[in-house]
């Protein structure tokens, strides 16, 4: 599964690339909050985990990601009070592209990252309720006071927070190889997001989710035997990391054939090195083995981010898309 996952990345790279351009006006039809009608302290939102394959609102890439259990995850409100129905999307991911996410820029001999990853908050059910094909399912129900709760002390604080700083978008998760797997490096993507307005309101809020749900999304997981910072006062270690990231950058290059990104990407491998972009390190992975990565689409037990969020916000609180 993970060299088919590997494969198929790799001979969908070109529509990928289009994909994932960021288009004009981003996030224009972005809200700060939605409008959540007074409901009398009664539960009339359904809180819906909403997964779709990967670009799958591309029609040359449609669902064939789902595939290799590579799953895009959101949130879908919808509230009913006295017959009138409302709906909303809450997507969280990188605010730039995902490529723009997992490589650097390259200036001379300096890399600089673009990766901030916020929520964003649109009207409707963003594609439409058939879009998201492999789940569509209530998590758990909650007031408008309780749903307003959500936004204004987790999901605003935590848009607000400064360019190029913590919540900040990791595709790569990195585990060690022993039975236990303990996690190395810590992946942030559209799925955390996900977990964490699941979490606040189950445990700050004491909304329970419901009894037969499970929450699972995709990972996409290294596994090594250790992982080392890199020295990047080192000029030979700072050196070989350069060349290994402008390796990356030039295998989605524009005007790569396949035959020619194949013996690329087979020439970065194994996985050598990830910059860990919440803890401003970069990492030297030792022990990476074929088939190099796995995508894993599995059960995750709620949990919130790792650092605190605090529960103030100013008016650059925005919705961004993804």
């Amino acid at each position: 599964m993970a060299l088919v996952s590997w494969l198929s990345l790799l001979l969908l790279q070109v529509p990928l690339a289009a994909a994932q351009l960021p288009t004009a006006g981003w996030c224009a039809t972005g809200i700060r909050q939605p409008d959540f009608s007074d409901d009398g302290d009664v539960a009339s939102i359904d809180v819906i985990v909403a997964q779709s394959p990967l670009f799958a609102s591309n029609p040359s890439i449609g669902k064939k990601l789902g595939y290799v259990n590579l799953y895009h995850t959101a949130l879908v409100l919808v509230q009913r009070v006295q017959g009138e129905v409302k709906n909303w999307t809450v997507e969280f991911d990188s605010v730039t592209n995902v490529l723009g996410a997992v490589l650097p820029g390259v200036d001379g001999d300096n890399l600089t990252w673009d990766n901030d990853a916020r929520y964003c908050v649109t009207e409707g059910v963003l594609w439409g309720e058939a879009h998201w094909s492999k789940t569509f399912e209530v998590a758990m129900r909650l007031t408008a006071k309780q749903a307003t709760r959500v936004f204004t002390e987790f999901v605003l604080p935590t848009n607000s927070s400064a360019p190029h700083m913590k919540p900040l978008y990791q595709l790569w998760k990195v585990v060690d190889r022993s039975g236990e797997e303990q996690t190395l490096i810590k992946d942030i993507t559209c799925g955390d997001g996900t977990n964490w307005i699941l979490n606040f309101a189950s445990k700050e809020l004491g909304v329970p989710v419901l009894t037969d749900f499970r929450l699972r999304f995709t990972e996409l997981v290294f596994v090594a035997d250790r992982v080392e910072p890199v020295k990047t006062d080192d000029p030979t270690e700072w050196s070989e990391l350069l060349e290994y990231f402008k390796g990356m950058v030039h295998v989605v290059a524009k005007g790569q054939n396949i035959v020619g990104r194949l013996e690329d990407v087979l020439r970065l491998m194994p996985l050598k090195y990830v910059y860990d972009s919440n803890a401003d390190t970069y990492f030297k992975i030792i022990g990476d083995r074929f088939p190099w990565f796995q995508a894993r689409f599995q059960e995750t037990a709620l949990t919130g981010p790792p650092w605190p969020v605090v529960a103030k916000y100013g008016p650059e609180a925005v919705a961004l898309l993804v």
